[in-house]
């Protein structure tokens, strides 16, 4: 058999695409379905874990097995961007004696109790458990732990537990980065804090973090 130079060559870039896709296998994921800690320090760079605790945090931190426990929904999101603060009375109900001291202090100029909250739109890609969650919609925290919480990038997705607001936060969700992963590299999760049950999960898929959710519930039940 005659082996002619084009063959040659063509063998040579057909075993250097082997070799890339081996490499690729071998650098970003393993036997067991998981990302490798090599990819998982490369995906840090964006997908930071914010481990830095605020001066505002008062009682233990909580993981992520106790919110979602006691969560309203788990929603996995696209992030379409940040929106611009928006700013409560503390003593935002009407027609309570709080609320008409409140009211006294601003007419008179004195300053009142009032709270800054960090705002995000996410459009809602599917509701996991519990009530459903449609179109798009706001998360929000106190910009009092902004210090400390998630920094949200426009276009990320995430997976995250959320309780609705009510009154003055009406149409708005509550969010955290004890309740919070990212979704990266298309099927697999890391979160958005370091702990416990982090270690177990990063790096993992996303149907093993599903997985994980529903074992939960049945615990709870």
């Amino acid at each position: 058999m005659v082996i002619t130079k084009k063959t040659k060559v063509f063998s040579l870039v057909a075993c250097s695409i082997i070799l890339l896709v081996i490499s690729y296998l071998v650098i970003y994921s393993n036997n067991s379905g998981s990302l490798s800690s090599e990819r998982i320090h490369q995906l840090r760079l964006n997908y930071p874990a914010y481990n830095n605790e605020s001066a505002m945090y008062h009682v233990k931190r909580p993981s992520f097995q106790e919110i979602a426990k006691v969560s309203e929904s788990i929603i996995s999101a696209e992030v379409i961007g940040e929106l611009p603060e928006y700013e409560i009375d503390l003593f935002g109900q009407p027609n309570t004696p709080e609320f008409k001291i409140n009211e006294k202090m601003k007419k008179n100029g004195l300053p009142t109790k009032r709270a800054t909250f960090v705002q995000y739109e996410v459009k809602v890609l599917e509701t996991l458990n519990d009530e459903p969650v449609n179109g798009n919609i706001k998360l929000v925290y106190n910009k009092a732990f902004k210090d400390a919480e998630v920094d949200l990038k426009k276009g990320t997705k995430i997976i995250t537990v959320i309780a609705k607001g009510d009154t003055v936060h009406e149409g708005k969700h509550f969010f955290t980065k004890f309740g919070t992963y990212y979704i990266v590299d298309n099927d697999y999760v890391l979160s958005a804090v370091d702990d416990d049950f982090s270690k177990k999960m990063n790096g993992k898929t996303v149907t093993s973090l599903l997985d994980e959710i529903k074992s939960m519930e049945l615990l709870s039940h």
